[in-house]
């Protein structure tokens, strides 16, 4: 009688045991499921990389225009600090620099700036659709 109720007892307890566990798995995730849907996406990132420099009908004048089309950012951000740089190794000279930029008209400033803007505006845009876009292509493939 005793051993039906400890039986009992222990069986009462390994089934609030399992649904807590169930729980805890439907509310957090499986920790291992999750890790494996990380390493699938960073796999298939990886593998678009790989497929976008190894082509096979790259020829030279796509190489070429796809080395300009990384010019453009890095060159402003070198640039920008030369010219900081510049300032403190020749002022004199970086004096002369600036009195040719105020020159310039206002209007033109405001081409230069909405010509940035929307350089790096459309590569953010661009970026997030590709992103968005991939990240749906491996939600539907699992």
């Amino acid at each position: 009688m005793i051993g039906s109720i400890i039986d009992g007892i222990g069986k009462s307890v390994t089934g609030i045991t399992a649904s807590i566990v169930a729980l805890r798995k439907m509310k957090k995730g499986d920790q291992a499921e999750r890790d494996r849907m990380a390493v699938e996406s960073t796999l298939g990132a990886q593998k678009q990389l790989v497929a976008e420099f190894t082509r096979a009908d790259r020829n030279w004048y796509d190489t070429l225009i796809s080395a300009i089309n990384r010019v453009p950012r890095p060159a402003m951000v070198f640039l920008t600090v030369a010219y900081f740089v510049y300032s403190f190794y020749s002022p004199q000279e970086f004096a002369v620099i600036n009195e040719g930029l105020a020159t310039v008209p206002d209007q033109m400033w405001y081409v230069l700036l909405t010509i940035i803007s929307f350089y790096f505006g459309s590569r953010h845009l661009e970026k997030r659709l590709i992103n968005k876009r991939c990240r749906s292509l491996n939600k539907s493939s699992l």
